[in-house]
């Protein structure tokens, strides 16, 4: 019984490790979907309606994948720090689950917004939300790929261990 116990709980711990692996496929995904929503309300809210960038982290604050990051930059804007290095900062300590390239993006993002005319923010944007795109397009590609092959790697890596250590 204890060892058909052991042999479970060994099957079950390293198909996990490969369920949470291709869970950070997901996870990523969510995450670029919720910043291209970001993106696409920031433009409406500060160009078109001309509101502040403090109303457009407020905003952001409300959404759960994005609040801890608008959380910080409303901080450091109390503060009276940089919005750039705060923005900076703050995409550094939420910990996204972005490749470099992607927070490469949204950095960008930090030494335009609020501090140009209506329409170089409306260029930043607008180009931040296309590379985004881009993004989620491999993004899905991914994660259909990859996702599944972590999935089974860890069931079969689990059945592997199983089998050589029984």
């Amino acid at each position: 019984m204890m060892k058909l116990l052991g042999a479970v709980v060994l099957f079950s711990g390293i198909a996990w490790c490969g369920r949470q692996r291709a869970l950070w496929y997901q996870l990523h995904l969510n995450c670029l979907n919720s910043w291209q929503r970001s993106l696409l309300e920031g433009e409406r809210r500060l160009c078109d309606l001309g509101m502040q960038t403090e109303n457009y982290l407020q905003w952001m604050a409300r959404q759960p994948e994005l609040a801890q990051a608008a959380n910080r930059c409303l901080i450091g804007l109390e503060r009276e720090e940089s919005f750039s290095t705060t923005w900076t900062s703050a995409l550094r300590a939420a910990e996204f689950p972005l490749y470099q390239e992607e927070l490469d993006t949204l950095t960008a993002l930090g030494e335009v917004l609020g501090q140009y005319e209506e329409q170089r923010q409306r260029q930043s944007l607008s180009y931040a939300e296309t590379r985004l795109r881009e993004a989620i397009r491999r993004a899905e590609e991914e994660q259909r790929r990859l996702g599944k092959m972590w999935r089974l790697l860890g069931v079969g890596a689990g059945v592997f261990a199983v089998v050589l250590l029984y």
